[in-house]
């Protein structure tokens, strides 16, 4: 039997042109899973750091910051994250007439995470301390 026959016997170039084999996909599906957790568990930390926060600029910020530096100074998740959690609260903005008022609270909220994705790279101090002075934006 040959293992390799879905990478059409070439297991250097591990591509599967009938798209029978589902690794790329289980791997990506996992990695979204995986992402969600991290994301969602950084969160509700923000939550409890923060709960006089009622803009939750600073809850942005820390999810931003550490998220950032668990992905070892690369943003691209922490960005990703940021721009879809925005998504449903402009589509309800659009919806039920606030737009402007959503739109403007999205730009704070996406000002805020580039913040703390921007000081994460300051690894002597703590995501919770830098966060506590970030800007109301």
């Amino acid at each position: 039997m040959n293992l390799y026959s879905y990478a059409d016997h070439n297991p250097i170039r591990f591509v599967d042109p009938q798209g029978t084999f589902p690794v790329a996909g289980l791997a990506l599906s996992g990695g979204i899973i995986v992402e969600w957790g991290i994301h969602y568990y950084l969160m509700n930390r923000a939550y409890g750091l923060f709960p006089d926060d009622p803009e939750g600029r600073k809850k942005h910020c820390y999810v931003n910051c550490m998220s950032t530096r668990i992905h070892l100074g690369n943003p691209v998740m922490a960005t990703g994250f940021s721009v879809v959690q925005e998504v449903p609260t402009l589509v309800r903005g659009a919806v039920n007439g606030q737009f402007r008022r959503e739109i403007r609270d999205s730009a704070g909220d996406l000002a805020a995470d580039y913040f703390g994705q921007f000081v994460a790279y300051a690894i002597w101090r703590s995501c919770k301390e830098i966060c506590d002075q970030c800007p109301g934006f």
